[in-house]
């Protein structure tokens, strides 16, 4: 059987200590992060313009950070604001991933990116660890 893979790559989400603000008692979106959402849309519809088939089942996402730069950053404040992203395009709930791998390559570009792998998991992934 065929799975599912969608891959779709971002400009670099704002860290998660960076998308949300207290306001009161609660939390808001800040500015950076709305923007940022923003060009993620612009983003998404350039590489899928017809959209796609949600992914069904239990699933492995692959974050992989594309650093131009060269700041210290913990590639792990990333994954939050891009897996809520996409959400409800690629997948029903992040509650569907089993598998998150989070990787980070340092590349001549000017610009940081976030490249994201998603595919659905077999019996025998699941089975295997795989």
């Amino acid at each position: 059987m065929e799975r599912q893979v969608y891959e779709i790559t971002l400009p670099l989400p704002p860290s998660v200590n960076a998308a949300y603000k207290n306001i009161g008692r609660g939390r808001a979106r800040t500015a950076k992060y709305n923007q940022w959402k923003q060009e993620a849309w612009l983003q998404l519809r350039e590489q899928f313009p017809n959209g796609g088939a949600k992914l069904q089942g239990r699933i492995r996402v692959e974050y992989t950070l594309l650093q131009a730069d060269k700041l210290k950053r913990d590639i792990a404040n990333f994954e939050k604001c891009t897996t809520d992203f996409l959400s409800g395009i690629f997948f029903d709930d992040d509650s569907q991933i089993d598998q998150i791998f989070m990787i980070r390559k340092y590349t001549q570009g000017k610009k940081n990116f976030m490249h994201v792998r998603m595919r659905e998991l077999t019996v025998e992934d699941l089975d295997n660890g795989s």
